[in-house]
């Protein structure tokens, strides 16, 4: 990765390029992510040991019909690129006059499946718990990276990885920068669970967020900026033209959505201006004051006045 020097000469380009914004919200999309997201236990490891016996056996059936993964599944495997911290990147281009920025209250492979729309290129960030492959998949898990990989074959990409072995022996609570670019992951469930007869691809980045408990707030903006840089860097540096965010690093990673929301914009705004046609945080948030989707909403829209 560039130095300092090299991201403040890498930010004077393009600095005529504008920001737009948008935000999607209402009751019924709130009613939604409540019926998608806050599912019952049994239910949860149930349809995430169903997937992971879907992965075992590289097919499922859909009215007796069935779907056969193994050519996906190989070449996702062979595609997957393991990216520890003191990885090489090549230099990111800024290609855009215009950068969409969205909120959207749904979930991320809904966000995805609507940001693939014409020719862009899309890339979509799980947070990873770092130290093992799928976090509490089996263990009642509702957060994000469960609903990922309930719902696609990201588990594929991530199984053996050095990543996980890494965090769990040398640093288990923080966690790194390690990251891992997955490639033409298959998703095989619709959000509320039933296996789809045409799956679609997605290219997913797996990378973890710091857990800041305990921490300072100085302490959490630059562990938060750290990684947003990171997850942008690879973005760009692999030429996505889209980057569809989970509300990384808030919940049970510990850091507020007002800093995290904070932290993201001004990493957006440099060194990053102009590098994407759209950024799109999908906040699934049925709470009734949105605890989650506002703080981002207030943050974002004053992109819009960024010169």
């Amino acid at each position: 990765m560039a130095s300092p020097s090299d991201l403040r000469l890498l930010s004077l380009t393009r600095r005529s390029a504008k920001f737009e914004y948008a935000f999607f919200d209402s009751a019924d999309a709130a009613a939604e992510m409540r019926a998608q997201m806050d599912r019952d236990d049994d239910w949860c490891m149930d349809v995430g040991s169903q997937t992971i016996d879907v992965l075992e056996h590289e097919r499922y059936f859909v009215h007796g019909m069935p779907i056969e993964l193994s050519d996906r599944l190989l070449a996702q495997r062979l595609s997957t690129l393991d990216l520890p911290p003191e990885a090489e990147l090549p230099a990111f281009r800024k290609r855009f006059q215009t950068t969409r920025v969205e909120v959207r209250n749904t979930t991320l492979t809904a966000a995805t499946r609507q940001a693939r729309h014409g020719v862009f290129r899309v890339l979509t960030v799980m947070p990873t718990d770092g130290n093992h492959p799928g976090g509490k998949l089996l263990d009642h898990g509702r957060g994000i990276e469960e609903f990922v990989c309930r719902t696609t074959t990201v588990l594929s990409s991530l199984a053996g990885l050095a990543m996980y072995p890494f965090h769990r022996e040398f640093s288990p609570v923080v966690a790194t920068e390690w990251a891992a670019l997955c490639p033409g992951v298959s998703v095989i469930r619709s959000d509320d669970g039933a296996l789809l007869t045409e799956p679609w691809t997605v290219d997913i980045l797996a990378i973890s967020p710091p857990r800041t408990q305990g921490l300072s707030e100085l302490a959490r903006e630059v562990l938060l900026t750290q990684r947003f840089t990171r997850m942008l860097w690879i973005a760009g540096a692999f030429g996505y033209d889209r980057v569809v965010l989970p509300p990384f690093g808030t919940g049970a990673y510990g850091a507020h959505p007002e800093l995290v929301a904070d932290c993201l914009a001004r990493v957006m705004v440099r060194p990053f201006r102009g590098t994407f046609d759209r950024i799109v945080l999908a906040n699934p948030d049925w709470s009734p004051e949105r605890r989650y989707t506002r703080p981002f909403h207030r943050r974002f829209r004053q992109l819009t006045t960024v010169s």
